[in-house]
């Protein structure tokens, strides 16, 4: 069966470490594709010379500089901005409750401590209230509502002032599977409106973006993860957002850039679910003409997690892929 997610952030970055490697492993450190009583990892990356000739494109998912876990696997600690190698210029670390909710995160920048702490209240289906703090002070305000099934029908946040920063309205069909989705911006302004439908075996077939007045401003089809068809709207404009429809060893990103502009990321992970370790990624246009390829090798350690990896990116003019990037991780263990 393929599925389709909509990227954590609709309006930023297309490729996130997705849901679906984490759909038989719940804990923290699967999220990140790591296998095996993993404690800490750190990550060192070297970006060679051609890496600014070639001026890739193409999204390339690194891990964070610095994950620690507990014994559970559970994430304690994180640095993910990257100063001098190997070393995060900014640490955070962090505590959840017992169903894994983040309820504090205490962030370190150059010396420099900040606490965010989340309280709950919750319903039947979960949590309907949620306040954020930064160092004491209420800074957002998130109310949820849930259909009789659990699935969460409308999000709000507001800011410390009680100020309406975002919505979002869902709509669910028998098979708990979101098909519409609509998205407003601060002061309840429209920015985004969705409407999915599957084909009779339950595969992704279809995504229509509508504009504030219901009008269709672009209508895509899908076929085993591919763009078969393609409408939009001469007045289409502002649309911006980015999903992925995957397939077992193939993910296929679908990124809506501003004036509706269409491109398009396959990426090719044999063995592995989820787009975290690539083999091969493909950028191309709306025509399916190759716009960019960037491959990954990798060696591995004994519980199958990379260590060191070799990026490298299609140089047109030569017909020849030139490593671009070196990366390794140094990974501890429990024993």
């Amino acid at each position: 069966m393929h599925r389709a997610g909509v990227a954590a952030a609709l309006l930023g970055a297309l490729l996130t470490p997705p849901a679906s490697a984490q759909r038989e492993c719940k804990r923290d450190v699967c999220g990140y594709n790591l296998k095996g009583p993993v404690h800490t990892q750190k990550t060192f990356s070297e970006r060679l010379p051609d890496y600014s000739r070639l001026n890739p494109q193409t999204p390339i998912w690194s891990p964070p500089v610095w994950l620690a876990f507990d014994p559970s696997g559970v994430l304690i600690e994180q640095g993910n901005i990257p100063g001098p190698p190997g070393t995060p210029v900014t640490t955070s670390r962090q505590k959840k409750d017992d169903d894994g909710r983040l309820i504090e995160d205490e962030e370190v920048t150059g010396g420099q401590k900040t606490t965010f702490r989340s309280e709950y209240v919750y319903g039947p289906h979960g949590p309907v209230e949620t306040r954020e703090y930064k160092d004491g002070a209420l800074y957002s305000l998130t109310t949820d509502r849930y259909d009789e099934r659990g699935n969460n029908i409308e999000s709000c946040t507001y800011d410390a002032r009680g100020k309406l920063l975002s919505r979002s309205l869902s709509r669910f069909d028998d098979q708990g599977r979101n098909v519409e989705w609509e998205l407003h911006g601060t002061g309840d302004a429209f920015q985004i409106h969705a409407v999915d439908a599957y084909d009779r075996d339950g595969d992704f077939e279809s995504r229509d973006l509508l504009g504030s007045d219901g009008r269709i401003l672009m209508s895509m089809a899908f076929r085993q993860t591919r763009l078969v068809s393609f409408f939009r709207d001469p007045g289409c404009e502002g649309q911006s957002m980015g999903f992925v429809v995957s397939s077992g060893d193939w993910s296929t990103g679908y990124q809506v850039k501003d004036h509706c502009r269409l491109e398009i990321t396959v990426e090719e992970h044999p063995g592995r679910e989820g787009n975290q370790e690539n083999d091969v990624t493909e950028r191309y246009d709306e025509a399916w003409n190759l716009q960019e390829k960037v491959t990954y090798q990798y060696q591995r350690d004994r519980y199958g997690n990379w260590v060191a990896r070799t990026i490298s990116a299609w140089d047109p003019k030569t017909d020849t892929l030139v490593p671009i990037q070196e990366d390794r991780r140094e990974i501890s263990y429990y024993e």
